[in-house]
């Protein structure tokens, strides 16, 4: 699962697409993520997608550069670097505001608390 997930970089899976391509049980699969995100490798986005820890950072690294130049992210810059889909990308802003790597503020993104 970890490897599967780290190969889709930032295009999350679903714990159904997870089981489809491992041919696995869902409940299986479920428990298995559970378990990895209970570990820190996995990440659950808005309860329905998972993230590589891997991807995650590099995601983090790319906020903290930007930062360093530019006081606030818009969706335009962040769906050029992740290559994801608003359907994708929304939900994943929110985890990151939600954990406060993040503050939102209107259409844009602020620096959060925890983007050291």
């Amino acid at each position: 699962i970890s490897r599967l997930l780290l190969e889709s970089g930032f295009q999350a899976l679903k714990s159904d697409q997870i089981a489809e391509k491992l041919q696995l049980p869902s409940k299986e699969v479920k428990a298995l993520l559970t378990n990895l995100v209970k570990q820190g490798k996995l990440h659950s986005i808005a309860g329905i997608f998972y993230l590589h820890d891997q991807t995650l950072q590099k995601l983090l690294d790319f906020l903290k550069e930007e930062f360093k130049e530019k006081s606030a992210l818009d969706i335009a810059s962040l769906k050029n670097f992740t290559g994801l889909t608003r359907k994708l990308l929304i939900p994943l802003l929110e985890y990151l505001d939600q954990k406060q790597f993040t503050r939102r503020s209107g259409d844009k993104r602020l620096k959060g608390p925890m983007l050291n």
